[in-house]
């Protein structure tokens, strides 16, 4: 049985101006199908992290002219030490944003965040 759950956090953006409910579909599908219901793997974290960052800047890149994108993804085994994060940026309220997801399954964690930086 495959449990799994998103978790959103995106910052307040017009969404003429950035089409942030999009770039959380884009998180939760890559993530979705690099991942799915796999079991925790440490020798398989890397590669999969790798593949997560490269399939949403792909999609990202397509989708959305004008603007920069960092991506970052930590994956932690369930039950496993706990994962405190945190992220502070100085930019341009009214354009930029950040969108994060927390995706979990039944044997993991993963925290997928997205920062948009409009080029001007």
């Amino acid at each position: 049985m495959m449990f799994w759950n998103h978790t959103e956090s995106c910052t307040e953006v017009d969404e003429e101006c950035f089409p942030i409910k999009e770039v959380a579909n884009i998180i939760k599908e890559s993530v979705d199908s690099i991942i799915g219901a796999r079991r925790y793997s440490y020798s398989k974290v890397s590669q999969w992290t790798e593949e997560i960052i490269k399939s949403c800047i792909n999609r990202l890149t397509k989708s959305k002219e004008g603007y920069k994108f960092v991506v970052t993804c930590s994956i932690i085994q369930r039950g496993s030490s706990a994962l405190y994060s945190s992220a502070q940026c100085y930019w341009d309220q009214s354009t930029d944003c950040c969108c994060t997801i927390r995706w979990e399954n039944a044997n993991l964690y993963c925290l997928t965040a997205v920062y948009a930086i409009a080029i001007q």
